[in-house]
């Protein structure tokens, strides 16, 4: 698989149709992680919420994800896609901007919601149900990102690895059944 291949239209085509079709498997991916990690939450599967916070609240504001989660995955599946083809650089660029927004996310939201949580550090109960919180929603997010990312890439990669392979594949069937027609 060559970097920087000169694939030809159709070759484009059929390789971003392979990728950005790969992405209804990657919500349901993502879907399953989901609910695993909630179903460590009984009995009604949300993660925990902070002290002060209703969990339905909570769960609508702060944890349910939104529509830009997957449109962003569209726009990173032809990031990655368009990488194989060109360069390298673009996805490692692209990469380090997303972990840098995302560091800021994550941090702003911590920030939020210590802003948010009562002020009664005396009480350990209340400490450790907040600590509880933070953490448990700090990894689902975080498996979500590095699952989503990861899967966004192998997508990409798969689609350039069948428009660079395609014509090979192509010409040897092409080859097999002119040899097949020879001998039949």
């Amino acid at each position: 698989m060559e970097i920087g291949a000169d694939l030809s239209w159709w070759q484009i085509a059929i390789g971003l149709t392979v990728t950005l079709s790969l992405g209804g498997r990657i919500k349901t991916v993502i879907d399953e992680i989901e609910k695993s990690i909630k179903s460590n939450y009984p009995p009604d599967n949300k993660l925990p919420a902070p002290e002060g916070f209703d969990i339905e609240q909570w769960d609508k504001e702060v944890i349910q994800r939104t529509m830009g989660g997957s449109s962003q995955g569209y726009f990173e599946r032809i990031i990655f896609f368009g990488s194989c083809a060109s360069s390298w650089t673009i996805a490692a660029s692209y990469l380090a901007f997303k972990l840098a927004s995302k560091w800021k996310s994550w941090t702003t939201t911590w920030e939020a919601i210590e802003a948010l949580t009562p002020k009664s550090r005396d009480d350990t109960a209340v400490a450790a149900k907040n600590a509880r919180a933070h953490l448990a929603r700090a990894g689902y997010d975080h498996r979500l990102f590095l699952v989503g990312t990861t899967a966004n890439l192998v997508a990409g990669i798969i689609g350039f690895a069948i428009a660079n392979f395609l014509p090979a594949f192509v010409s040897s069937l092409w080859t097999f059944g002119s040899w097949v027609a020879v001998r039949c």
